[in-house]
């Protein structure tokens, strides 16, 4: 979270900190990224400081839950945690059972854990029921309006303005991820050195390499991704059986699915197809949204499944 972020949410009286979970990766880490950087007081003074968690005769209070009793004397707080599906289970658990406690004695904490689609399936690790009320939020792509703003406002933000024309050919292009539409800001950002001068359709393509090398090099990431869990065969199967499609039924995944298992003479299963598809949705390579559409499955992202079509191909 940028110093900017974090004073908007204190001028609305909300103390904010964000962590990725290799930042605590054990309780003493834990406690220190809830420091506020002062040499801390006794659990007993940060209750008595806080006054509504003080009890007439208090229970006993873990170091992680004293810590946030600590953090929370001033402000409300909400605790950002990314890269969650890596967060150690043991360190989980004690974080969100104590916030979960806190929570229910009245304290003015909130927790948002963000991670690959399998998050929830890591989270089943902590062994805490309740996490399973917690709302989630799929993050989806932009529609094409957010994802021109989104591209437009920074640009303008530094006078540099961007016609429609270009506009509309980033929007087509980035199919609405806000990823591919954080690279093309910075590509054009650069190409447009000179504040105040438009940005027009020649000086996309004049950023296109650049854009082009920065998303090959995510592909290339999410391809050895797919080759260490041995999944690019059936990952490319897929592509093929999307094509220009972006959504497919659950029986024309498992089909496609089934086919190449067959044809490589691998498990197929019932069990082993639908593993298969797990596997590949927990990457994010799939998706489904559940409700009313739980037997239809979406592209992660159409431009991926094209990349790793053409470098899966002999």
């Amino acid at each position: 979270m940028s110093s900017g972020a974090r004073c908007r949410a204190l001028e609305k009286g909300v103390d904010a900190i964000s962590v990725t979970a290799n930042m605590i990766d054990s309780k003493d880490a834990v406690i220190r990224a809830l420091s506020a950087g002062s040499r801390w007081s006794s659990i007993r003074e940060a209750m008595r400081a806080c006054g509504v968690y003080l009890r007439r005769n208090p229970r006993r209070t873990t170091p992680i839950e004293g810590s946030l009793v600590n953090r929370l004397r001033s402000h409300p707080l909400l605790l950002l945690i990314d890269e969650a599906h890596t967060l150690d289970p043991g360190v989980g658990r004690r974080l969100v059972q104590a916030a979960h406690d806190m929570a229910g004695e009245g304290a003015g904490i909130h927790m948002l854990f963000a991670g690959t689609p399998d998050l929830p399936r890591h989270f089943q690790r902590l062994n805490l029921t309740f996490w399973e009320r917690c709302p989630v939020f799929p993050i989806t792509r932009l529609d094409a309006s957010a994802a021109a703003d989104a591209v437009r406002i920074p640009l303008e933000a530094t006078n540099r303005p961007i016609s429609g024309e270009a506009l509309v050919q980033i929007v087509q292009e980035s199919h609405g991820y806000p990823f591919f539409l954080q690279l093309w800001g910075r590509a054009l950002w650069h190409e447009a050195e000179t504040a105040g001068r438009a940005i027009g359709i020649d000086d996309v393509n004049r950023a296109r390499p650049e854009f082009e090398e920065s998303s090959d090099s995510f592909y290339g990431l999410r391809y050895e991704e797919l080759r260490e869990q041995h999944l690019v065969t059936p990952a490319a199967a897929l592509a093929e059986a999307f094509g220009t499609l972006e959504e497919l039924s659950e029986s024309e995944v498992v089909g496609a699915l089934k086919a190449v298992s067959v044809g490589a003479n691998q498990p197929s299963s019932p069990d082993d197809i639908m593993n298969l598809v797990k596997r590949l949705r927990n990457l994010g390579y799939i998706w489904s949204p559940g409700g009313n559409l739980v037997n239809r499955y979406f592209t992660g992202i159409p431009s991926l499944m094209t990349y790793v079509a053409r470098r899966a191909s002999p």
